[in-house]
């Protein structure tokens, strides 16, 4: 397991357990652990040098996010638990789920005045522009052109969504940046339907047409998730274990 133990562990058990939390999941996102991979407290606690308590809790926590699921029970009625497997249908799922809800978030787009709808669709296109330029290179920076994607849906986000709606894309936000990251390290055909896609939401945003925004949202996630699964059906755990072994 490739976990490291810093110098900023925190002493406070509630911290400590959180920054074991967020090391976990980064790996589990990033394919460091892979789908099957058993994880244990005793593992955790003795290659991080910490107690038990703040591993449990860690891992707990990850198991409610369903990236660690249960895999069967030994030593009486303790559970096992292992990094959750990579399903086309649940790329499926999760990816038409969050276009819902996203399509939803930029129907407000219409309550926005019109210096704002220019503000955010000419930032859009910053974001935009700097993941095209990323995504079209011959070896793109696999991290960076995630985190590039991320943040052109997440200026989306945190300009139109109201609270309710963001709690909900945040609980679907683990799994999707694991998905995410398997699908840009895995696609082999490159970006332009993403590219294209993107340039439809720039353009709806800055027309402030609700519909208009709201279909191109959807045609962006629902046509990801077709592609995506199609990586994940293509790819299976062979490829998984394959593509990412050697990060």
């Amino acid at each position: 397991m490739a976990l490291r133990r810093t110098s900023a562990f925190p002493p406070a058990p509630a911290t400590v357990s959180l920054a074991i939390y967020d090391q976990l999941r980064a790996l589990i996102v990033r394919g460091r652990l892979l789908p099957g991979t058993r994880v244990t407290e005793v593992d955790v606690a003795k290659e991080l040098r910490v107690s038990r308590t703040p591993a449990r809790e860690a891992l707990r926590r990850l198991q409610q996010e369903r990236l660690l699921v249960p895999t069967g029970t030994s030593d009486g009625a303790k559970v096992r638990l292992a990094v959750a497997p990579v399903t086309a249908d649940e790329a499926r799922e999760l990816y038409t789920a969050a276009g819902a809800l996203e399509g939803v978030i930029v129907r407000n787009v219409a309550n926005c005045d019109a210096d704002d709808r220019l503000a955010l669709a000419a930032e859009l296109a910053r974001a935009h522009a700097a993941f095209r330029r990323e995504a079209t290179k011959r070896k793109p920076d696999w991290d960076r052109l995630f985190e590039l994607h991320h943040a052109f849906h997440e200026l989306l986000r945190s300009r139109l969504a109201g609270p309710r709606l963001r709690l909900l894309l945040d609980g679907l936000r683990p799994h999707l940046d694991r998905y995410e990251y398997f699908y840009g390290r895995l696609h082999e055909s490159g970006f332009e339907a993403t590219l294209e896609e993107h340039d439809a939401i720039v353009a709806a945003i800055k027309s402030g047409r609700a519909e208009v925004a709201e279909r191109a949202v959807r045609a962006n996630w629902f046509n990801g998730a077709n592609r995506l699964a199609k990586v994940v059906q293509r790819a299976g755990e062979a490829g998984f274990l394959s593509g990412f072994a050697s990060t």
